[in-house]
């Protein structure tokens, strides 16, 4: 199954001239006191909204998602996307043969979802690594279709791994 969410861009772009506007507002309010506005507010809480606005569109991370599982690996890509993606440069990708996923789980906290994918490796001293990616800007169609298609991966990958053990312990005890 293939999705991303590349409709959100048009809107990201929009919330990013938006931060750019106000910014340039503020900075005029700060400079040049308009008293209409000065005289309700002080122009400090204003730049304190501004800061926490622009914190909150930050913590819930990466807007941009391409997943795809048609094949026999596992794709999931994140990245910013828009003016104030210079401010943070984070892209994160995985491929995984599917295979290799052991468990996943989604994780909703404020304002922010998050996919935690387990996976078989043999470069941890455990065999298992955990892997997360911020899936905030998801629709509920996007996130159900993907745990949907997670489940039915780790179902099919527990069943085989139920019968690798099953047919494991039929040759001991033959041999």
């Amino acid at each position: 199954m293939k999705l991303n969410n590349f409709t959100i861009v048009k809107s990201i772009r929009l919330i990013n001239i938006t931060f750019l506007l106000l910014l340039i507002t503020l900075v005029f309010v700060w400079l040049i006191p308009v008293r209409l506005v000065t005289n309700h507010v002080n122009p400090i809480y204003l730049f304190v909204a501004y800061t926490l606005l622009l914190i909150l569109y930050f913590y819930r991370g990466n807007q941009y998602f391409e997943y795809d599982t048609a094949g026999e690996v596992f794709n999931l890509k994140t990245k910013n996307f828009g003016p104030l993606s210079f401010l943070t440069k984070f892209e994160k990708s995985v491929d995984v043969p599917i295979s290799k996923i052991i468990d996943y789980r989604f994780i909703n906290g404020f304002f922010r979802t998050e996919l935690h994918l387990f996976i078989k490796s043999k470069k941890s001293k455990s065999g298992i690594i955990k892997l997360k990616f911020n899936l905030s800007y998801m629709n509920k169609k996007h996130l159900h279709k993907i745990k949907e298609d997670l489940e039915r991966i780790t179902n099919k990958n527990n069943k085989l791994e139920q019968q690798h053990l099953q047919d494991n312990i039929t040759n001991k005890l033959i041999v």
